[in-house]
């Protein structure tokens, strides 16, 4: 028998390449909507400050509807201690067996909501949020205004409780008179929109001065 030639026994040399089957397809370059997509400001999971704020903001205003929806079940009820009168009872303070517990509900240290409840009027006390020192003066300046147009609110009482900004009387009087959901609607509006315009106040001003000290440089140009 021949033996086998000399290029049966030579060893089979590994391929180069891959096969093509085992091939990874090859990396194709990311266009830039691609690239945004898969950017951590894009995910969906990544919460933005903006967003994370109008949550607590939502859940904010939610706790407080719901307690003021609790809180709201006034009755008329005369004073124990004065004959033949009537008067708010979450104001006198005289009869403790008339008095609910009070709810605090807070947001932020900056931000708080006060609920005192008794069997008669219900009493609602607002701290507005005030970053810094011309925050502080507008919303002083802005709800000053309103307090003393305490008349044409109804609700509204012209001196806020010590620790707050301002305060709102709602007695069973307002409650016969006026819708129980509309008088809430209006308190949790009026808290939603308050930030709105002391933001909006400060931007005015920060423009206005802005404008002035342009104005007043250009003399030395």
């Amino acid at each position: 028998s021949r033996p086998p030639p000399a290029s049966r026994l030579r060893r089979r040399r590994l391929p180069l390449s891959l096969p093509h089957e085992l091939r990874q397809p090859a990396a194709t370059p990311r266009s830039r909507s691609t690239r945004s997509l898969l950017s951590p400001s894009a995910d969906p999971r990544v919460r933005r400050p903006s967003v994370a704020m109008a949550n607590t903001l939502r859940l904010y205003l939610t706790c407080i509807r719901n307690t003021l929806e609790a809180a709201m079940c006034l009755q008329n009820f005369p004073c124990q201690e004065v004959e033949r009168h009537n008067k708010p009872e979450v104001e006198l303070k005289t009869s403790s067996e008339l008095l609910l517990n009070p709810v605090l509900i807070c947001r932020n240290e900056a931000e708080k909501c006060l609920v005192e409840t008794s069997i008669n009027s219900i009493r609602i006390s607002l701290k507005v949020k005030q970053a810094d020192e011309l925050e502080n003066i507008l919303a002083k300046k802005f709800l000053r205004f309103l307090s003393m147009r305490a008349e044409a609110f109804q609700v509204l009482r012209r001196k806020p409780v010590q620790g707050y900004d301002i305060s709102f009387l709602i007695t069973n009087y307002h409650c016969e008179d006026m819708h129980k959901h509309k008088l809430i609607d209006f308190i949790v509006q009026f808290m939603e929109d308050i930030d709105k315009e002391i933001s909006e106040l400060k931007l005015s001003v920060n423009t206005r001065g802005r404008l002035v000290a342009t104005e007043f440089l250009k003399q030395f140009i």
